[in-house]
């Protein structure tokens, strides 16, 4: 084979086979989020997802109602994701908290216990066009403990 005909065929292996490995490696490559001016008001609210998965069972819900309560047991763990999406005026801020609450029984007494759990905020800092992102999401992971942590 002389070197004309060895590049030729190296030239026509090359292009596909580089196309091949760039498409693979952007299919797993983050898409950004995209971003929308802040207006002067925007009357319209965000759209809110409360996700729940059970790190155990592998089971996802939705929590579809304000103030609904997640029963988990002791002994399992679950995510709880915030989703916020507005795509007339991006998000400017999103905050999570909440609390746990409890009951421990000792020696036939039953005790209730209930703290805070640690406030997660996200707010993007708008770039040099005034633009911030049309979505956020936050996760809490707790899992309860026995002895109450």
């Amino acid at each position: 084979m002389d070197g004309k005909s060895f590049y030729s065929h190296l030239v026509r292996l090359g292009l596909p086979g580089f196309m091949v490995v760039l498409g693979l490696s952007l299919v797993g490559c983050p898409q950004p989020i995209p971003r929308v001016s802040i207006p002067g008001s925007d009357a319209s609210p965000p759209t809110m997802v409360w996700q729940t998965y059970n790190m155990q069972t592998k089971e996802g819900g939705e929590i579809v109602k304000d103030g609904q309560s997640l029963d988990v047991p002791s002994t399992e763990q679950y995510l709880v994701t915030l989703a916020v999406e507005d795509l007339n005026s991006g998000v400017k801020d999103v905050t999570l908290s909440g609390n746990v609450q409890f009951a421990c029984e000792q020696g036939g007494q039953v005790e209730d216990k209930k703290f805070p759990l640690e406030t997660q905020e996200m707010k993007p800092v708008p770039d040099q066009e005034n633009k911030v992102p049309v979505s956020a999401s936050l996760v809490l992971c707790r899992r309860i403990r026995q002895d109450g942590m």
